[in-house]
């Protein structure tokens, strides 16, 4: 996911807006995500999608859209959601729960959704470092244009 930093107030609905940690003076940011491939050290971004204040990382999964008609690129979508959230299910039954009798005790508040998918982005961040803003050359796009 990609926070573009926002120093100001929510232009339509509050929820447009995410909090995160402090960056460049500011909590508050736009953010979207992509799905991406690197191929022959090439970046191609295969899907992207807004990312609003209360969005859960199962929802932006389901959200991502591409514009490929591949049934097997969408497949692989699916794929990696359901095995992201089949990884958190594993680790929540195996940190966070306890044997008792009829059954183990989940503690789900320990280990929410929302603190797996910090810990997904943090890992990939350190692995593969961090977008923290991308600026665009407008007028020279509009010069193209016409």
């Amino acid at each position: 996911m990609t926070f573009i930093p926002y120093h100001g107030q929510a232009a339509q609905d509050p929820n447009e807006i995410r909090r995160g940690k402090a960056r460049s003076g500011t909590t508050h940011f736009h953010c979207y995500a992509t799905a991406y491939v690197i191929k022959s050290n090439k970046r191609v971004t295969l899907a992207l999608t807004y990312v609003q204040a209360d969005d859960t990382l199962v929802q932006i999964l389901e959200r991502i859209r591409t514009s490929s008609r591949n049934p097997g690129l969408r497949l692989l979508f699916v794929g990696i959601a359901l095995s992201l959230v089949n990884i958190w299910v594993f680790l929540k039954w195996t940190y966070v729960s306890y044997p008792r009798r009829g059954g183990r005790d989940v503690k789900s508040e320990l280990f929410p959704l929302t603190m797996f998918r910090q810990f997904l982005l943090e890992a990939i961040k350190a692995i593969y470092g961090a977008v923290v803003a991308i600026s665009l050359n407008l007028k020279a796009h509009e010069t193209a244009k016409t």
